[in-house]
């Protein structure tokens, strides 16, 4: 088969713009300050008047950021000549080019946020996430250019996925495209390994304890293992850019590159490494699951508001399932410890009231306003479409082994999802997905994903698991707790659905003091609730908006569960993970 160019996905020509081009410069004359001074070079524009914008937020980060509040001194000139520029809104200025067709725009931008869907700037390196340091002509994002870095004198090496167009020179097809593929640029150590006919950079920025041969071979397992899945690779090149900082910060998915940001003692023990390789996994696999299958919303981008999908579930919740199973595949989990991560994500759903309230598809369109913007009741209202989509994906895994004697399974489906999905050139709909698994299950599935996805509540895990040897077991219990989640002084972060702190008049934010005249500052929460488990009556002291409160209560049990997972047939569970 003919390897698929990296660039398809962002191929978009127009006929009425191909003599057009946006170019910039990028500066950094001073990292001490943070600032980034940007060079727009518009050529042959048509019109008196051009409106640019800065994006208010950025593809794989679903949350509205505003980064139009980080650019300073904007101006535009014709040759030596200044031009008017007029401030429209947050993110908006237009540009009274007076029907030039060739002018310069200029502005700065600050950037000191150690964050991956940020820029960074200092002395010690810069980053580049697109979106928030390179303005678009309104209306023409599908114009291409060059980028010229201007490295600062100390920094010496550029890591981007961007294609080379001379010495500190790249090139883009169109906005998507340039903003895709973030850049590193500083003294980072370059490592590199060849696999599957792709070139792999990995661009480590940060002191750190990694061994590199290790980190080299470890890394090359886990994205061969993600190529087998799908059988081919759509990149010629693929960019790890890795933040080893003091605290961990998660990774960011782009077509032919990712951004991991981790703490950088987390190469040791191996536990810990191996949540890194998870990461390394998770971020890989999305090459094809959400840069290549992906929703109709997903490119070409609006980067002035939100966008809605309703398949975050498959495009994050599959990809959480697969970072274990690639790394069970890679051989750094144990049959029972793959196991015991399915099992760990099922309890973290089940045991948040929000799954009773909220479907998958809402979960999915209200990433906006509830996965990234949480408060004191998110839990008793929202669920994740990481964890619970996750498990739709294993229930889906499941089917497919038991409906073909273990013959297929979840890749089959992945497989056909990519090439309905034409390796990106067609977005693909919730309809598809459906479709996609009933062909490969050889049975109609419309019925199973509206309970998976649709509806709220308990999934019904053993119809797919008794199939395959697998027998799951939900035992209620009556827990001696007060249903709250407590922080440091004894602060009352949350407060569970139906729970006896809810019934008793507890709110999030109250400060615990004392129960039953035991002081809550001498002992934790667990300690005292053990000392007191005899007494039938509770007296519960506490402070509310600085005001101190009795709270009266019988002992609080709480009703919960336990959850076992039992191998009834080593055979059948060996088949589906064959």
């Amino acid at each position: 088969m003919t390897k698929i160019s990296s660039l398809l996905f962002f191929l978009i020509i127009s006929i009425t713009t191909m003599a057009q081009s946006v170019n910039y410069e990028l500066g950094m004359e001073d990292p001490h300050k943070h600032y980034f001074q940007v060079k727009m070079i518009i050529s042959g524009f048509e019109g008196n008047d051009c409106l640019v914008k800065m994006p208010v937020w950025t593809p794989g980060s679903y949350k509205i950021r505003e980064y139009g509040r980080y650019v300073e001194n904007v101006t535009a000139r014709i040759d030596d000549q200044f031009i008017a520029v007029e401030k429209q809104n947050k993110n908006s200025w237009l540009i009274k080019n007076e029907g030039s067709e060739s002018f310069v725009i200029e502005y700065e931008i600050y950037a000191f946020q150690e964050n991956i869907r940020m820029s960074f700037l200092d002395e010690s390196h810069a980053f580049v996430t697109g979106t928030t340091v390179f303005m678009y002509v309104d209306g023409q994002k599908e114009l291409q250019g060059e980028v010229l870095i201007k490295p600062w004198k100390e920094f010496t090496k550029i890591s981007t996925s961007l294609p080379s167009a001379g010495e500190n020179k790249f090139s883009y097809t169109n906005y998507d495209h340039l903003v895709d593929c973030p850049i590193e640029i500083g003294n980072q150590t370059i490592l590199s390994y060849n696999d599957h006919g792709v070139e792999y950079e990995i661009a480590m920025y940060g002191e750190a304890n990694y061994k590199e041969k290790k980190l080299i071979e470890d890394m090359k397992k886990i994205t061969a293992e993600a190529t087998k899945v799908f059988g081919q690779n759509p990149n010629d090149r693929y960019v790890f850019i890795v933040h080893n900082t003091q605290s961990r910060g998660g990774g960011i998915e782009h077509s032919n590159s990712t951004v991991l940001q981790i703490n950088r003692d987390s190469y040791e023990p191996e536990a810990q490494y191996e949540r890194f390789l998870g990461l390394v996994a998770h971020e890989y696999f999305h090459v094809w699951n959400v840069k290549r299958i992906r929703a109709e919303a997903m490119g070409p981008f609006n980067y002035d508001a939100e966008i809605y999908t309703d398949l975050l579930w498959l495009f994050e919740g599959f990809t959480s399932y697969y970072d274990k199973l690639l790394m069970f595949r890679a051989g750094y989990k144990t049959r029972d410890e793959f196991l015991n991560a399915i099992l760990g994500a099922l309890r973290a759903v089940e045991s948040q009231p929000g799954n009773q309230v909220q479907s998958l598809r809402e979960s999915s369109l209200d990433t906006w306003v509830k996965a990234y913007i949480t408060d004191e009741n998110s839990i008793n209202t929202t669920i994740s479409y990481y964890s619970k989509g996750s498990l739709v994906a294993m229930l889906l895994d499941l089917e497919i082994a038991a409906s073909s004697d273990g013959k297929k399974n979840l890749d089959d489906f992945m497989r056909r999802l990519y090439v309905r999905a034409e390796a990106g050139a067609k977005p693909i709909s919730y309809r598809d997905v459906v479709e996609v698994a009933s062909e490969v299950c050889g049975k109609d599935m419309s019925k199973k994903f509206m309970t998976w996805v649709e509806r709220p509540g308990t999934l019904d895990y053993n119809s797919s698991m008794s199939q395959n040897g697998l027998k799951l077991s939900i035992f209620d219990t009556s827990k001696l707790s007060l249903g709250i989640g407590v922080g440091s002084n004894a602060y009352v972060s949350y407060v569970l659905r139906n729970s006896p702190a809810e019934q008793a008049g507890i709110y999030a934010g109250d400060i615990l003091l004392s129960i039953n005249s035991q002081p809550l500052s001498e002992m934790d929460l667990a300690e005292v609730m053990e000392n007191e488990q005899q007494k039938d009556s509770w007296k519960v002291i506490l402070i509310r908006k600085g005001v101190q409160k009795t709270v009266r209560m019988q002992k609080p049990k709480f009703d919960t569960f336990q959850i076992d997972l039992e191998i009834t047939n080593e055979e059948l569970v060996n088949n589906w993970l064959n």
